[in-house]
């Protein structure tokens, strides 16, 4: 009888993708990225387009192998407040500090008027109104549902790039 030889196909092949798994940061880090990248997306569509360049100020900052941040840093005029929340979680009645009447704009002309409604050409109850108090706004509450929508996404994709391995 002759020696029987038994050879192993695609051996070395499962090796080095175990190897790869060995670490796993480094070996699912293309998959988070992916992830980051379409849930960008989802917070840019989500929203809010009427609210100047704060819906295309998110971006994401890569702080290590599958270690990503997404963040929209844009804050309010006066600097205090991320705009972002504001949309997110609303925010409470607003009064005047300084003045009598608070100036709230209607139109693009009543939003661009810097110095307030004494411009030329500007209609009271057209392009703007003087109120007491503006009353208090809801959030929208989008970022937790892209949140946890994100998290199923995620799972689904290392569950199919790890199916894909064998």
């Amino acid at each position: 009888m002759a020696d029987a030889h038994i050879k192993i196909t695609g051996h070395d092949i499962i090796m080095r993708k175990l190897k790869k798994m060995a670490e796993p940061e480094k070996f699912l880090n293309p998959v988070f990225k992916g992830i980051v990248n379409y849930t960008l997306g989802e917070y840019k569509r989500e929203t809010p387009k009427k609210t100047g360049t704060t819906s295309k100020n998110w971006e994401f900052k890569k702080k290590g192998n599958s270690h990503y941040e997404i963040m929209n840093d844009e804050k309010t005029i006066d600097k205090k407040y991320l705009i972002i929340d504001i949309l997110d979680k609303g925010r409470g009645e607003v009064r005047p500090k300084n003045k009598k009447f608070l100036f709230i704009p209607f139109t693009e002309r009543g939003i661009n008027a810097g110095k307030g409604y004494k411009q030329e050409g500007m209609e009271f109850g057209v392009d703007f109104v003087l109120a007491k108090k503006s009353r208090a706004v809801a959030g929208l509450n989008f970022i937790s549902k892209i949140n946890k929508e994100a998290g199923k996404n995620l799972t689904k994709a290392i569950i199919g790039y790890i199916r894909k391995l064998t």
